[in-house]
């Protein structure tokens, strides 16, 4: 289930009072468990609950936001049934239900329910079969499978934790490295990242509800260091910390024409402005939608991003 206002968990940070910069956090194994769970996130349930925010610099995603919300506008008869719609939309991974147990679950994705075809003659033990969605034709008979069949949740309240135990405490750093909370720990970081004079540090402890959850989740996939965004981001809004790059120019792209032996490729054909060569738009085959379309179901630790010095 997802997080509610009232879902609140709280973090001692450790901050430099001059460079306005954290230096670690002190966290319980509740935030650490959220923290965790972000990996398992599909990239589509990211830009979804991005969109949901009421922080208005944390709904830009790039272009990922774009293609989700194609996503949602493409009719139906684009798709070989809709079943396939909704499962893009609404992705999911093996963690999905073991998240339920999450103190704090910024996952808005609705519990998974079952159903089977409305024909009950198409539900005997030799012919049965279920869908996790109440849009999908049964296999038999061809009518909507809109009974929804009851199924005991075993997961919900199972665990002292999800991946790791809530009683536990540890140390996370600015760029999101976590570790066991001991003194030799603490204090050894502070010392590796060289701070002598406890003048210059400051402790802080902040309430961490869905809000500033995903303002870290958002600065994990753009910066380098994420907490300090987390932080000091109502000084230095969200969308100010990130100076997108140039990209490889078109030019490049069409004159790179080496294509190794027995991969596998996908054509497009390109529409470009004589005058400058820019990009306009593509016109592409099925295969190729279908593997941009599948972006949005890559999980959070799957992706690779650039990051920003901040």
């Amino acid at each position: 289930m997802a997080a509610t206002e009232e879902d609140k968990l709280s973090l001692k940070v450790l901050v430099h009072k001059e460079k306005r910069k954290v230096i670690f956090a002190e966290a319980d194994g509740n935030f650490v468990n959220t923290l965790f769970s972000i990996m398992g996130l599909p990239l589509g349930t990211i830009v979804r609950v991005l969109e949901k925010s009421s922080d208005k610099n944390l709904k830009a995603l790039g272009s990922l936001r774009n293609l989700y919300q194609s996503l949602m506008e493409l009719p139906a008869d684009c798709f070989f049934n809709e079943e396939s719609k909704f499962m893009m939309l609404n992705p999911r991974t093996s963690l999905y239900d073991s998240c339920r147990n999450l103190k704090l679950n910024i996952d808005d994705t609705e519990p998974t329910k079952y159903f089977v075809c409305e024909n009950e003659g198409c539900n005997l033990p030799s012919a049965s079969y279920f869908s996790t969605c109440s849009v999908a034709r049964c296999r038999h008979c061809r009518k909507l499978m809109t009974r929804e069949i009851e199924y005991a949740d075993k997961y919900i309240g199972r665990y002292d934790g999800v991946f790791v135990q809530n009683a536990v405490t540890f140390i996370v750093t600015d760029d999101l490295h976590v570790m066991p909370n001991t003194l030799g720990s603490s204090l050894g970081l502070l010392f590796d990242l060289g701070f002598t004079d406890a003048s210059h540090v400051e402790e802080k402890t902040i309430d961490i509800g869905c809000e500033e959850m995903l303002i870290l989740v958002k600065g994990a996939l753009l910066f380098k260091y994420p907490l300090t965004c987390l932080v000091f981001h109502s000084m230095h809004p969200i969308g100010g910390f990130f100076n997108p790059k140039l990209g490889i120019s078109i030019q490049h792209l069409i004159s790179d024409n080496t294509v190794e032996k027995n991969s596998k490729t996908m054509k497009l054909k390109l529409a470009l402005q004589s005058s400058t060569s820019k990009f306009l738009f593509a016109e592409a085959e099925q295969d190729f939608v279908d593997f941009v379309f599948g972006f949005l179901e890559i999980p959070f630790r799957n992706s690779n991003w650039e990051v920003d010095e901040w």
